[in-house]
């Protein structure tokens, strides 16, 4: 596992949300395509220590958007900000 399985599957769309994460994209009004750009403009990430990904990039209108993805054979996205 790499972080460039994540950055591919966030930006071919092939990854999968939790009911968190659709919540906070609510709130934010993050939608869809915003998360696959972060995948195309990550600008930083990070392994936590708990083996969760932060990547950092930029929404589709520029605005940093951070993703919070775990990964296991595929990519979920935990929560946003």
């Amino acid at each position: 596992m790499s972080i460039q399985n994540i950055l591919d599957d966030l930006k071919n769309g092939s990854f999968k949300i939790t009911q968190h994460g659709y919540l906070r994209m609510s709130e934010r009004g993050v939608i869809f395509q915003d998360i696959e750009s972060v995948g195309t403009t990550c600008t930083n990430w990070k392994q936590q220590s708990d083996g969760k990904f932060k990547v950092v990039g930029k929404d589709t209108v520029g605005d940093e958007l951070t993703v919070i993805c775990a990964y296991n054979g595929e990519t979920l996205v935990i929560t946003l900000f």
